[in-house]
């Protein structure tokens, strides 16, 4: 599960926050693709080179994390996640045999609590109180 763990944060490092880094560098003047903008040394932007050289390693890193952001999305059951780490289920026949159980399980549980719900607003008779699952 630690392993599914990262493999997560990872994605999201390289999916979300990565992506906005770089574009928060890319919209600092001297810093886009349209490197034609005049930049005035004596302003207090800060040195255009290094925002450059910054800008393309962060694409470099993008490049070579978007691998491994599409393996995370082939492995990982990312309709579970961050909840629970599971593997998809496609893999093989046991683990959607075994997924096929746990959404049957999980139905009755909802089922269940939904009853348990409806019998504790009946017996105290709030009707805005819930039952928690814990």
């Amino acid at each position: 599960a630690a392993a599914l763990t990262c493999l997560y944060k990872l994605h999201l490092l390289a999916s979300q926050q990565l992506p906005l880094l770089h574009q928060a560098i890319q919209d600092i003047p001297g810093c886009g693709d349209d490197n034609n903008e005049d930049v005035n040394p004596e302003s207090s932007n800060p040195d255009p080179t290094l925002l450059q050289e910054t800008k393309r390693g962060l694409e470099q890193v993008l490049n070579e994390l978007a691998k491994a952001t599409d393996l995370v999305e082939a492995v990982l059951d990312m309709e579970q996640a961050p909840r629970e780490f599971l593997v998809k289920p496609d893999f093989n026949d046991e683990l959607q045999e075994l997924r096929q159980e746990l959404d049957t399980v999980q139905d009755e549980l909802t089922e269940c609590h939904e009853a348990v719900q409806e019998m504790w607003a009946d017996a105290s008779g709030q009707n805005g109180q819930q039952v928690r699952m814990e």
